[in-house]
């Protein structure tokens, strides 16, 4: 994957793009109900995101995303019992598109925290309708260095 961004105070841009490729498995004995899982192949999947950053002033910033995935069938083989006879049958699951709009609203609280409220919007039928975020740091006693 690569990710770039430009400063242009008091905005950021930002993007980013990856592959992934999974290994394939066989060797198998995964019983799943009637059938047992001997292989397995996962597909590939292509993200992309992009979006930029808002700074409204030191304590307040705003941020707009975009993020897409593809994922490419991925191939199952199963030994399947039929008529007393075994079997091998390949199942292939269907590409899946995932593509989300997410805004966030960044405060800082005190000079070491900032709380992250975001909302998120999905654009596919592979996507939740909507995601609710909210992240903060936290500070584990005897691990901050001073």
């Amino acid at each position: 994957g690569v990710s770039v961004s430009k400063v242009t105070d008091p905005i950021v841009l930002f993007g980013s793009a990856g592959l992934s490729f999974g290994n394939s498995m066989g060797g198998l004995n995964q019983a799943q109900g009637s059938r047992i899982l001997t292989s397995f192949s996962p597909g590939q999947t292509l993200s992309t995101s992009f979006g930029f950053a808002y700074s409204l002033n030191y304590d307040v910033s705003m941020s707009a995303s975009y993020q897409q995935s593809i994922s490419t069938n991925a191939r199952y083989t199963f030994l399947q019992n039929e008529d007393g006879k075994l079997s091998q049958v390949t199942f292939n699951s269907p590409t899946q598109l995932s593509s989300l709009l997410n805004y966030t609203l960044s405060l800082r609280t005190s000079p070491k925290r900032v709380v992250n409220v975001s909302v998120g919007f999905g654009l596919s039928e592979d996507t939740p309708d909507v995601n609710l975020g909210l992240s903060m740091p936290l500070e584990f006693l005897g691990l901050a260095q001073e």
